[in-house]
């Protein structure tokens, strides 16, 4: 009996420490849940032991960092999306209120002589559609800050794509006489999405009609070798001052070369697309002399 009783007690003090130790452990593991929460995510290794306390706590560890990720990402893309519709707004305020003033003009004067009333609507129709081009492309660039742009590259037939490009601006290009001289070797291929490539190269060659004089001709030159494929595209405008450059792919950036009613976005989201697809764009450019945007896809794997 006394052998029994001493059993008993012992047996009681190794439960009532081993389960002593457990609560301790538990309440180790609230304070760590709670310092999760604080964003302090220090696992220390050198604690863990090789029971199902331990390994609850390097699961919870996980999940907690895995949430914390999803979140701050969420928080990034309802941020981005602010600041696009902000800009939007922004940059909208000039062109409506300009529509504004000329329509109540309108309103206002119906005996107005038809050579002016003719020259209100041309102006009403520039400034709206203007701020169609620049919702339409915000909100591409917004998509692609988001990260809700899937780009999928195919092989592309570089001329096609070029040639492609000069037919939607062959309107634009009419109005100023402005020819295009093509000439792209007929086996230049790249990777790269179709869409999203055909819409930087659009804003590009775009840029180069409208900086180029009345008359004059855009050169659009290409190369393909080993390690990239390059598309070129020459302007023979007044060209850009030196410090305006480094400048030129910021969001809404307007120069003193930059065009009345230039909105400063279109060269931004050429960039941003062109780099997302293994590419980068230099310029190049003379006083008097034009521009020179050279635009390089380099090849996978080199």
């Amino acid at each position: 009996n006394v052998l029994f009783m001493l059993f008993c007690l012992f047996s009681a003090a190794l439960t009532f420490g081993y389960l002593g130790k457990r609560q301790q452990r538990i309440r180790r593991l609230t304070y760590y849940m709670q310092a999760l929460d604080q964003r302090k995510y220090n696992l220390e290794i050198e604690d863990n032991q090789d029971d199902e306390l331990s390994g609850l706590r390097n699961e919870l560890y996980k999940l907690t960092v895995l949430l914390r990720e999803q979140a701050d990402s969420a928080k990034a893309s309802r941020q981005a999306l602010a600041d696009a519709v902000t800009n939007i707004s922004h940059q909208l305020k000039t062109p409506l209120t300009s529509v504004t003033v000329l329509t109540d003009n309108l309103s206002d004067n119906p005996d107005m002589e038809r050579d002016r009333r003719q020259h209100f609507l041309r102006e009403i129709m520039r400034q709206v559609t203007g701020m169609s081009w620049l919702i339409s492309t915000m909100l591409k660039m917004s998509r692609l800050d988001v990260g809700v742009v899937e780009l999928k590259p195919v092989r592309l037939n570089v001329e096609g794509l070029i040639r492609e490009v000069a037919g939607r601006l062959e309107l634009a290009a009419e109005w100023k006489n402005v020819s295009f001289l093509i000439e792209i070797p007929d086996d230049a291929v790249l990777q790269a999405d179709r869409k999203w490539t055909e819409e930087a190269m659009l804003n590009i060659v775009k840029n180069a009609v409208e900086y180029s004089p009345v008359g004059g001709t855009v050169d659009i030159s290409g190369e393909d070798n080993s390690v990239y494929t390059q598309i070129a595209v020459k302007d023979h405008g007044e060209g850009i001052a030196e410090e305006e450059r480094e400048k030129l792919f910021r969001r809404f950036y307007n120069g003193k070369s930059s065009r009345e009613d230039s909105m400063g976005i279109g060269l931004a989201l050429a960039k941003e697309i062109i780099e997302r697809q293994n590419g980068y764009i230099t310029v190049d450019s003379r006083a008097g002399e034009g521009t020179l945007f050279v635009i390089r896809f380099l090849k996978q794997g080199e």
